[in-house]
């Protein structure tokens, strides 16, 4: 019996040792900073698990989010583009009205260093096997497939775009959430259901298909009212555990829909991430809009994937609007907790154009304006919208004291990338782009009231990225998928780039008298620096982007903190906002000069990329053109007859008139002529009746003469001898 037992008790001991051994060794695996070598559940999985629910007192040794072969490879060249700051005159008054030539004064050449763009693409397969593994899903897709009966590919009928990631510390990987649609046509904005798709990506930006085990938050409640008087479950104990994860993977977010319409279930999702207020782990935190049968509007929703726990975000004292959407996520810390690491606080930019921002506790989902603008219509916003959530500067605890940046006390400097929308602007039926700006918060220490203004904002940004046209997609008799030549400034479509989130933003070195210090010496630095001035920093931030609404991407942005530090209005007193009247003198003008500048690149774009034509629609184009020159031909000719016939008859009215003239002329002329003549001839009748009288007076006196001529020539001839 001793002998067995020994045996058995040998057993277990050796089984003991060679568990702890294991473990051990895993543990220094998991020290090692090259995990190369290591399954991903392991590298990842296990070192995630066992670090979750703690924070790391050193995060200079925690991953990079981008990996060192991408930092020290020849990935960037430079951009440049406008930037706009606040107009900001001592004699800014109330009544300012807007003048372009403002827009001189406020504009600066901006520059920047950025990679190349990287597609993330989605496995179609592991998707349909994701989508379908889901029974809600299935029955409704199924139900879809059988109304519709689309004759393109079922591959052309998903699409995916809106990719909004974060860098998870604890996991060491990007999180990213994007929207999946099934639409039947192949058209984006027509969609009949959307998704929310999962994927994980390395600091490579290769996606991982692999396990995590991740936490999951167990809530205990039961029905009640909540301490703002709302019918609801009441929480009553909060349990942590954990749960594995298969990713990529769908959200199983179950929503109404009804077939006859399009656009049900989640759509345009942001993330953020926080430290848990209880636990401490990281925290994916992901917001969207969805619309619903019950609910009149499409709201905004929050979903904690940890917990699966979903709600409708609710305006405190106010009313939906038609749509809800658009609003911007993005941490405060204002609402931090006692020890500073986490927060049940999200604030929103619920508009740009006005500015507006609201607080929503996470937990209840009730929502508070902390900054309302009065407007006539709460349906009314700017051209200026949404695009990522808002990241704080990366000057959190892995740079020392002395080595942050001093803004004035209660100043708060957030970045994010919006989007202006603008139509029939020179490309397209209208374009998207996004604009960096730099959104401030100052808070009044001794009311905690906090002020937002807009510091800067930029024109339009393409990151020299190559937009695909957005196709539609057209069938021939047999119904198959005729492939169109499209250009991206297609009259018939838009031209689309938007920003989805800023992924990761993080100091990789710090440059102090021409020499480098990597993560693990900034503290040894620390200590010899004497001004902030003289430091560089080398830090990284990765945008996500989507184009023509038909894909994600990553574009990696270097040395946007350091155009941060070099703007002196940030870190200048006189500028800090902690009165409402301040709030008027803080004028929209850099957002104005943003939209113009953003019309000038719009047009220039439309110029550089025409759209194309086909042979066909070439000809058409040529037959209708021939058609509008011979109409046009055919009008100028009729303009002409026309033209010479008014002409003729002007000139045959002016002969008749002239004729006319001249006949009547001639008949005056002929009538005086005959009344000189009828003038003259009484002149003569008279002058032959006074001769006739005279010739009878002359007679009757020469006949009173005869006699005494007759007795002078009788004594004459008597008296004449000769005679």
């Amino acid at each position: 019996m001793k002998g067995k037992a020994l045996v058995k008790n040998r057993f277990f001991v050796g089984l003991f040792l060679l568990v702890v051994f294991l473990v051990v060794n895993s543990l220094i695996l998991i020290k090692k900073e090259n995990f190369n070598d290591l399954q991903f559940v392991d590298k990842i999985g296990l070192k995630g698990f066992l670090t979750f629910g703690k924070t790391s007192k050193d995060i200079t040794k925690l991953p990079f989010p981008l990996s060192q072969s991408l930092v020290n490879s020849n990935l960037f060249h430079k951009f440049r583009f406008k930037s706009f700051k606040q107009y900001s005159k001592k004699d800014l008054t109330y009544d300012l009205s807007f003048d372009d030539k403002y827009c001189e004064e406020m504009v600066s050449d901006r520059e920047l260093s950025i990679s190349r763009d990287k597609l993330l693409p989605v496995d179609f397969e592991i998707l349909q096997r994701n989508i379908y593994s889901n029974t809600f899903y299935k029955k409704l897709l199924e139900e879809a497939v059988h109304k519709h009966k689309s004759k393109i590919p079922i591959k052309k009928q998903w699409l995916r775009f809106g990719g909004s990631s974060v860098w998870l510390h604890d996991l060491q990987v990007h999180y990213m959430v994007s929207r999946l649609i099934f639409s039947p046509s192949g058209v984006p904005n027509k969609g009949i259901f959307s998704f929310l798709y999962v994927q994980i990506f390395d600091e490579n930006w290769n996606e991982l298909f692999q396990t995590l085990k991740v936490p999951e938050i167990v809530r205990i409640k039961q029905e009640g009212y909540t301490n703002d008087g709302f019918n609801d479950d009441v929480l009553l104990k909060t349990k942590l555990s954990s749960q594995n994860l298969q990713f990529p993977m769908i959200l199983p977010i179950q929503f109404e829909y009804v077939l006859d319409s399009p656009y049900w279930g989640p759509e345009d999702p942001r993330i953020v991430k926080r430290n848990n207020p209880i636990f401490g782990f990281e925290e994916p935190v992901i917001v969207f809009n969805m619309k619903g049968i019950k609910l009149p509007n499409r709201v905004m929703y929050i979903y904690t994937p940890y917990s699966h726990d979903i709600k409708p975000l609710v305006k405190k004292d106010h009313s939906y609007a038609s749509t809800e959407k658009n609003w911007t996520p993005f941490f405060s810390n204002q609402y931090l907790n006692a020890d500073g690491k986490g927060t049940s606080k999200l604030n929103f930019l619920y508009s740009l154009k006005p500015l507006e921002v609201l607080t929503c506790d996470i937990d209840t989902a009730i929502c508070e304006f902390v900054q309302k603008v009065e407007k006539d219509n709460i349906n009314h916003f700017g051209s200026l919208r949404g695009g990522t959530q808002l990241e704080s500067l990366p000057l959190n605890d892995i740079l020392p004291e002395n080595l942050r940046i001093k803004f004035p006390l209660g100043r708060q400097v957030y970045v994010g990338f919006a989007r202006t929308h603008l139509n029939r602007c020179g490309c397209g039926e209208s374009m998207y782009r996004p604009n960096l700006f730099l959104l401030i918060e100052d808070i009044d220490e001794g009311t905690g009231k906090s002020f937002f203004k807009i510091g800067e904002v930029s024109d339009f940004l393409d990151f020299d990225v190559q937009l695909p046209p957005w196709p539609k997609p057209e069938l021939d008799d047999n119904g198959k998928l005729i492939e169109t030549k499209l250009s991206v400034c297609d009259d018939k479509y838009r031209s689309v780039l938007i920003p989805n989130s800023i992924a990761y933003w993080d100091i990789n070195s710090i440059k102090y008298k021409g020499i480098n210090y990597p993560r693990d010496q900034f503290k040894q630095l620390s200590e010899s620096v004497d001004s902030i001035d003289d430091v560089e920093f080398d830090d990284y931030l990765g945008v996500t982007l989507s184009a023509a609404d038909s894909d994600v991407r990553i574009v990696h942005v270097k040395g946007l903190l350091n155009y941060i530090m070099n703007e002196p209005t940030l870190f200048d007193k006189k500028d800090v906002v902690q009165y409402d009247f301040l709030l008027k003198l803080s004028t929209d003008f850099n957002e104005r000069c943003s939209e113009m500048a953003s019309k000038e690149y719009c047009v220039a774009y439309g110029k550089a990329n025409p759209p194309i034509i086909s042979e066909e629609e070439k000809k058409k184009q040529e037959e209708e053109k021939q058609k509008q020159k011979d109409e046009k031909e055919k009008e100028e000719k009729e303009q002409k007859e026309k033209e010479q016939k008014e002409k003729d008859e002007k000139e045959q009215k002016e002969k008749e008139q002239k004729e006319k003239e001249q006949k009547e002329k001639e008949e005056k002329e002929k009538a005086k002529q005959e009344g000189s003549k009828d003038q003259g001839k009484e002149g003569h009748d008279e002058s032959k009746g006074q001769s006739k009288d005279d010739s009878k007076d002359q007679v009757k006196e020469e006949s009173k003469d005869k006699p005494e001529n007759k007795d002078n020539q009788d004594s004459n001839h008597k008296n004449n001898p000769e005679n």
